[in-house]
Formats: C-alpha cells, structure tokens, sequence
C-alpha cells in the first residue's frame, strides 16, 4: 500500500543521504590533502583554522549573552505585562523571539482582543528600551507611537501613561481629541509640548 512504498522510499533516501555524507567527508579530507602541498594554500589552511577558532569561541559568547538577554527581556515584558492583567496572564518568547501568551489561572479564559494585542506590544518595547538602556547608559531612546489608547480603557491608559515617561526620555503620540484629553490627564507635568494638525483640506494641513 501507499504507506508501505513511503516508508521504503523514505529509507531508500536515507541511505543515498548517507552516502553523500560519506562522499563529502573523503572530499573534503582530500581537498586538504592536496592543500598542504602547497605553500600557499598552507598557510590558506592556518588562517581558516584560526578564523574557525575564533568564530567558534566569539559563537559561545554570543550564545551565552542571548541566552541571558532573552531571560532578562522575558522578565522586563512580564513585569510590564501584569500591571494590565494582573498576572493571570504570562508572555513567552520563542528562539525567534515571537511572544506566546498563555494563561496561567484556568479560571479565567485568554483574551484576544485588540487591547491586549496593544498591551503585548507596550511590554515588549518597554522592555526592549530597559535592555538597550542598561547595555548604554548614555543613549538616548525616543519613542513614537501613532494612536496607542484607542482600544484601551481608562486604567489601562493611566498605566501607560505612568510607564512611559519612566522608561523613554522622549515620547511623542499622535492621537485623537478624546483620547487625548484622558491621556493629558494622566501624563500632567510629563507633557513637554503640544502640537495640534488641523486640516485644512484633503491636500493641506496645519500645524499649531
């Protein structure tokens, strides 16, 4: 049957697999064989192997600090993550870094809604801005956000207005009137400057 002649030719292409490997391997021994009888190619030889050394211990460093950079950033986004949803909810990044969100009290069911998409967004560049701030004390971070209260409700607006002004030296919305009267509520003496577009028409617009 049809499951029977996949596993024969699945084993059929193993062993031809393998045979390549087999093949690559004495081609490579013999490349470097043919190598070292030439002066030049020797010292070809040397560099690459040094080269090879050099990227394997530069490898194991750099794996090591993604390893605890990625731990720190998990714990930055979580951190930020649970002023919106009270813990019952963790976020979890994947070797890409892609964020899953899980829900850590069966008693309540997972959110899919647009606020939370926003609040996973929030603490993620929250903590993005932590991790580049202690890896350089002396940049600077601005942040710009194009409407990012729209699908919040008051609380959680108050605390991303208590948030950014702790983590960026500059931010800079663009939002609408109404949310931008609860928002200047609760940014208060954080607002720096505020600017107002005003159209005009559909080819022209003021700023004020």
């Amino acid at each position: 049957n049809n499951t029977v002649q996949l596993r024969n030719n699945k084993s059929a292409l193993e062993k031809r697999i393998g045979g390549f490997s087999v093949s690559i391997q004495s081609k490579e021994t013999e490349r470097d064989t043919l190598a070292k009888k030439s002066s030049q190619n020797a010292s070809i030889a040397l560099a690459k192997k040094y080269a090879e050394a050099l990227y394997d211990k530069f490898n194991v460093e750099y794996t090591a600090k993604e390893i605890k950079t990625k731990a720190n950033l998990q714990a930055y986004i979580n951190e930020n993550f649970k002023k919106f949803f009270n813990g019952s909810i963790t976020l979890q990044i994947d070797d890409n870094y892609a964020v899953k969100v899980s829900v850590n009290d069966k008693f309540n069911s997972l959110e899919t809604s647009t606020a939370q998409g926003i609040a996973v967004i929030f603490a993620f560049l929250a903590a993005i801005i932590r991790i580049a701030k202690e890896n350089s004390a002396n940049e600077t971070y601005p942040v710009v956000m194009d409407a990012p209260l729209s699908t919040l409700d008051n609380q959680r607006i108050k605390i991303v207005c208590d948030t950014l002004p702790q983590i960026a030296d500059q931010v800079i919305i663009f939002i609408k009137d109404t949310d931008g009267k609860v928002a200047e509520q609760y940014f208060g003496n954080a607002i720096g400057r505020r600017l107002t577009f005003d159209k005009i028409s559909d080819y022209l617009t003021e700023i004020k």
